[in-house]
């Protein structure tokens, strides 16, 4: 199978392919980004079932052109090449300017790394990843309390990424990340329980393979929460991450006002140089080199998501638009609350004027649980949970959303 791709050629390739395409287009200036990826993916469909391998190619180019009145003009499809190229000139030219295309500004010289590539970026062996999820499995299997592991599976990939643009910009990417998730039942108060799990790293030797163990507090016999009891709500790293996420696109958007108040443990960064960040880069998807910038300090709002150095492309068929993509939560010195109300999961709903959260949770004391899993919904706005965000406790875990984070403590 194939498990490299020569990221220099490509660089090569498009640089010629921009060359042609500036002296036909017409346009004041062009943009031409490239992404492929190969992929490897071991899994078992069922618990009865035999491990599988699936081997996979994709690649696909982006166009974004700007005319002489300063707006922009993009198309996107799979394939790369002349004809290909040619063919999505063509069709954002044949689109009214500015026609529902963000106005992502542009690169107007190569970054100062424009070679952003992992030291050794290739996909494992087949039989890596057949061994690896064979191993989470046992581990799942040695939590006992009837889990079932239904559904899993690990998949690698190699992505390299290239991007041409106007004034010498050129600056290629290349990566290789590992996802595992797992589709697991175990047994409740009110019959089978039902959870989905991931996990995310730059390597297969960096995937944690308890990673789905640790995700799996037992579940006690009972009645019941008393009615009326109040407690600390604490969201562990895989629901925290989601969480974060969510009020980080709400709360610290593009030009977000600075001073909202925020509670003590709502102290976030975006940090796309970390060591090890799932998405971290050296330049974003326009061409601008990355940066840290802190959003909050644990007292107020401080920053927000900006533009140059954060532009993002959720495929190659988007244009860059500013996203958060390496969020890290600064971890407290305290560990998680005894007493409290552990979410075991968490689903967020925007609506008008507030957001509706569903979660399952348990109560603990001692750190034990004491309830059954049982389902609680919030009626929140944004403001209002950082503000909640009372602490961030425990060692933080790297998720596959890109979230670096501690459990977050909620004050209820």
């Amino acid at each position: 199978m194939r498990r490299t791709i020569e990221a220099d050629a490509l660089l090569a390739r498009l640089t010629q392919l921009h060359h042609r395409a500036s002296a036909r287009s017409g346009a004041r200036r062009i943009e031409l980004f490239h992404r492929a990826a190969v992929t490897l993916r071991v899994g078992r469909r069922d618990e009865r079932g035999s491990l599988t391998t699936h081997e996979g190619f994709e690649e696909g180019t982006a166009v974004r052109l700007e005319n002489r009145a300063g707006r922009h003009a993009f198309s996107a499809g799979s394939g790369s090449g002349e004809s290909v190229t040619e063919r999505l000139i063509a069709a954002a030219l044949d689109r009214p300017w500015g026609a529902g295309v963000p106005g992502a500004p542009w690169a107007a010289a190569t970054p100062a790394e424009p070679r952003d590539h992992d030291e050794h970026a290739d996909l494992p062996a087949p039989d890596d990843l057949a061994r690896w999820l064979e191993d989470a499995i046992d581990r799942l299997a040695a939590c006992g309390d009837g889990v079932r592991t239904v559904r899993c599976g690990v998949e690698a990939a190699l992505t390299v990424e290239t991007l041409v643009g106007a004034g010498g910009l050129a600056a290629s990417r290349v990566r290789s990340r590992v996802w595992a998730t797992a589709r697991i039942l175990r047994p409740g108060a009110a019959g089978q329980r039902e959870a989905h799990h991931a996990a995310a790293a730059r390597s297969l030797g960096a995937l944690p393979v308890d990673g789905w163990a640790l995700d799996l507090p037992p579940e006690v016999p009972g009645r019941g929460r008393p009615d009326g009891r109040r407690l600390p709500l604490v969201l562990p790293p895989p629901a925290a991450a989601a969480h974060v996420q969510a009020l980080v696109g709400a709360l610290h958007a593009p030009g977000a006002a600075p001073g909202r108040p925020v509670g003590a443990g709502w102290r976030v960064t975006e940090d796309p140089r970390a060591a090890g960040a799932l998405l971290g880069t050296t330049f974003d998807d326009a061409g601008f080199p990355t940066r840290a910038r802190r959003l909050a300090d644990g007292g107020s709002v401080v920053g927000s998501i900006g533009s140059e150095g954060f532009l993002r492309r959720a495929s190659f068929r988007d244009p860059p638009v500013p996203t958060a993509a390496c969020l890290r939560i600064e971890p407290g010195s305290d560990a998680p609350p005894p007493r409290a109300r552990l979410a075991g999961s968490l689903r967020i709903h925007p609506l008008d004027d507030e957001w509706l959260l569903e979660l399952e949770t348990t109560d603990l004391e001692d750190r034990r649980p004491i309830t059954p899993w049982q389902e609680l919904v919030l009626r929140e706005t944004p403001e209002s949970l950082v503000r909640r965000c009372a602490a961030a406790a425990g060692p933080p875990r790297s998720t596959h959303l890109g979230v670096v984070t501690p459990a977050l403590v909620l004050d209820y």
